[in-house]
């Protein structure tokens, strides 16, 4: 009776310990468990920080367009995907549009390196994302390129050219890079309006936009309309129609418009992806 008894005592002593290391793992597995959500909650917040929102160069977006969908509103991000640089979207206007030139003044020097500060909303002078931000916004896709080019032209129903394009943008060469029968083009209010009527009809060494030869304007079947033509380059690379003072033919460029005695403009130029 001893013996049976010492044992059962023995065996309730093993049965609790077992309960309790029982007790203790399950303790060990629940702490491992939150420890383990906490860990999935900071990589979770983490991920968050990293959406491609475009406010820092860690976060850089892909394009404008990409922010567009974001719903982000037109301001300064940083955009490219191995090598950020900051850029001014514009989210008007269909929206997703990369701001490529402001010019301020009334010609600059052509060149494929960036110039002044083409980021931000407000400019003065001559400014300019270098061309390598430009051809990296056509390497996203195989979807043609549209540039806008806005000027501060009256009526503005002549104010926005649009040029849907393959070209690779080059600042130095004639019309931007843009070569004949490359794309297409109108002159019109918006971007939602804009026909896109064929380039063919562009001569080599004279780029432009003409409401007297090429019909690329709003209104009716013909036109004799010769005062809202818009000239990117007359001649060659970097020409503008009439020479303004201190702007060397050839080595400059400048935004001109109307007939034979174009005027001379400050103008915008943004780009933007024609789709995802």
């Amino acid at each position: 009776v001893s013996i049976s008894t010492s044992l059962r005592g023995e065996i309730s002593r093993a049965q609790t310990a077992e309960l309790s290391l029982v007790t203790a793992v399950g303790a060990e597995a629940s702490r491992a468990l939150r420890v383990e959500t906490s860990l999935a909650a900071v990589q979770s917040q983490a991920a968050a920080s990293q959406v491609a929102t475009g406010l820092t160069a860690g976060t850089a977006a892909l394009s404008c367009l990409h922010l567009y969908n974001l719903n982000m509103q037109s301001g300064t991000y940083w955009l490219g995907s191995n090598a950020p640089f900051r850029a001014y979207c514009d989210m008007s206007d269909g929206g997703g549009w990369m701001r490529v030139i402001s010019l301020g003044a009334l010609w600059y020097s052509c060149t494929t390196a960036a110039l002044g500060d083409a980021s931000t909303s407000t400019f003065t002078g001559a400014n300019k994302l270098a061309d390598v931000n430009v051809t990296y916004l056509a390497s996203l896709s195989t979807n043609p390129l549209v540039y806008r080019l806005e000027s501060s032209m009256t009526p503005t129903a002549y104010k926005y050219v649009y040029i849907k394009t393959t070209s690779t943008f080059v600042d130095t060469a004639v019309a931007w890079g843009i070569t004949a029968g490359s794309g297409y083009v109108c002159q019109t209010t918006s971007y939602a309006a804009c026909p896109f009527y064929s380039d063919t009809v562009w001569v080599a060494g004279n780029r432009r936009i003409d409401t007297l030869d090429d019909r690329q304007y709003l209104g009716g079947a013909s036109s004799s309309d010769d005062a809202h033509r818009i000239f990117f380059d007359y001649t060659g690379a970097c020409q503008c129609y009439n020479t303004p003072a201190g702007c060397t033919q050839g080595v400059c460029r400048c935004f001109s418009y109307g007939p034979s005695y174009a005027q001379i403009s400050p103008f915008v130029l943004s780009v933007r992806q024609s789709a995802l």
